[in-house]
């Protein structure tokens, strides 16, 4: 495969959040001294959630604003008002929020980088100061030479423009760009609309009879280069 550039998806790809959303809010909480039961705070959290997922459908994209907007939506479902907390609680989010890299990704990653390919990271996130982040706790930010954050940008996958800014951004025509993600969707769909080469990661078999080139496992990508 004729390749220079590989992009990764980040959550679901290269690693896992280990707790639920609302149960890092709690702990985050519960640090400033409040005390309320986590199923409340579940019960709030599952409310203010179906508020930003009426306004994804409306084409609104996830970044550090619409954070805000969930955490103050969050609070207000049990009864707290108040701004400076809600953004102290956004401040705190990436220091709480724990990742596992799947066991198949440094090995991988280690034999991309001796073979000269460079990585990057194209991921619908809050913003690439959070991505960076999640990417330094995770051990990982040394591999990739760009980041291309979807809520510091302004496009989410599967918007194809994503991908060609990527494409801009690097000075790689897109042929020569393959993506590996998750996501039937946002990942393959999206990086071949823009005209990437794309592999789809399936490590559950939940994308079988889907019209893709899979892979199980991200060592599979090695033999999939010929490397």
């Amino acid at each position: 495969m004729e390749v220079n550039v590989i992009s990764f998806d980040f959550g679901g790809t290269l690693a896992f959040e280990t707790e639920e959303d609302y149960k890092v809010y709690y702990k985050i909480l519960t640090s400033f001294g409040f005390h309320f039961s986590l199923n409340l705070l579940k019960s709030a959290f599952d409310k203010a959630r179906t508020i930003w997922i009426a306004k994804q459908q409306k084409g609104e994209i996830w970044n550090e604003e619409r954070m805000l907007e969930l955490v103050k939506d969050m609070l207000s479902f049990i009864g707290i008002s108040d701004e400076e907390l809600a953004i102290k609680v956004i401040n705190l989010w990436s220091e709480n929020v724990n990742f596992k890299v799947y066991d198949d990704v440094v090995e991988t990653l280690d034999e991309l980088t001796k073979n000269k390919y460079k990585l990057i990271v194209i991921s619908n996130v809050s913003s690439e100061k959070n991505l960076k982040i999640y990417l330094s706790r995770c051990g990982l930010q040394k591999y990739f030479s760009h980041l291309v954050a979807s809520g510091t940008v302004g496009i989410e996958k599967p918007n194809k423009e994503i991908f060609l800014l990527a494409s801009r951004i690097l000075g790689v025509k897109a042929h020569r760009i393959l993506h590996v993600g998750d996501n039937y969707e946002s990942d393959y769909i999206g990086a071949k609309n823009a005209g990437l080469k794309a592999i789809l990661l399936d490590r559950l078999g939940k994308h079988s009879g889907k019209d893709a080139l899979m892979i199980k496992s991200l060592s599979e990508l090695i033999e999939v280069l010929n490397l």
